[in-house]
């Protein structure tokens, strides 16, 4: 064999003398600065989802929790509600005597009584709004039963502040798609809101008039809201705080979350010192 032979097949002379090998050349890729940088935000990327899964689940855990805990409020609220209740029956016979501060009594039971199962409602409700749970069954049928029938559930109270409270809607019916039991406490809301800020001699206005939507508005002659009160009147815990008067600040709250779940929406208009008017939609039937 030539020494020219040698030189191809193996001297350290050769052409393929100081060629890396395909093992030390994958090596060599793998320590570049941009894989190891790489490698370490993967890494730091499945320890971030990691730790948010873990927060998820303690999320899911403390909602559950809070749940159980609302049930559990409003069971053992609803036992002194009914002793409550069975007293004013008592009372409501006895008042038969003629003695008048058995009427007062009876109807300051009567108004505890509404307020706690209003709280307790109102518990519930949130509960299913933050489970993403609200019921809401819409049905075809007409928006003025439901304006005559809120309205009238406040006769007694809007006779004893003498507060005038009318409902305006028109001969022809408003037909809608809506849960009337949910419209109805919107409508309770909204009316018990005015009653509540519209001073004695004052008047409440529920009117329904049908546009491309079927509209209903509760309008009042109270001291009004500012621009700033009505950006965050609808959110939940909010409340506007006027002669000490102080609430839960959820009913708005509920309202919004069941009127946009019937694909409306409520919203409200305002002149300190020249009351205020609610607005709320209903898709037409």
């Amino acid at each position: 064999m030539s020494r020219d032979s040698d030189q191809k097949l193996g001297s350290p002379t050769g052409e393929n003398r100081g060629a890396p090998s395909p093992h030390v050349e994958g090596d060599r890729r793998q320590d570049n600065p941009e894989n190891f940088r790489a490698r370490t935000e993967v890494g730091r990327l499945e320890r971030l989802l990691e730790q948010q899964a873990i927060e998820l689940l303690s999320a899911h855990e403390a909602l559950d929790l809070k749940d159980e805990f609302l049930a559990i409020v409003s069971h053992d609220l609803r036992n002194p509600l009914n002793a409550i209740a069975l007293n004013t029956q008592l009372l409501e016979r006895l008042n038969s005597s003629g003695d008048p501060r058995l009427g007062r009594i009876s109807r300051s039971l009567d108004s505890s009584i509404a307020q706690m199962k209003r709280i307790i409602s109102d518990l519930l409700d949130l509960a299913a709004i933050e489970a993403g749970k609200l019921s809401v069954q819409l049905q075809p049928g007409d928006a003025r039963a439901a304006i005559e029938e809120s309205v009238e559930s406040f006769r007694s109270t809007r006779a004893e502040r003498s507060i005038g409270l009318e409902a305006l809607v028109p001969a022809d019916p408003l037909p809608a798609l809506f849960d009337a039991g949910r419209v109805v406490q919107v409508l309770d809301n909204l009316i018990h809101n005015a009653l509540k800020f519209t001073p004695s001699g004052g008047r409440i206005f529920v009117e329904g008039r049908r546009t491309e939507q079927i509209e209903i508005r509760v309008r009042d002659s109270g001291p009004g809201l500012s621009a700033e009160e009505i950006s965050v009147i609808f959110e939940r815990f909010r409340q506007v705080e006027k002669r000490g008067r102080r609430a839960l600040g959820l009913g708005l709250y509920i309202s919004r979350s069941i009127i946009e779940s019937h694909g409306g929406r409520i919203w409200a208009e305002s002149v300190p010192g020249e009351g205020s008017t609610f607005f709320f939609t209903l898709p037409p039937a």
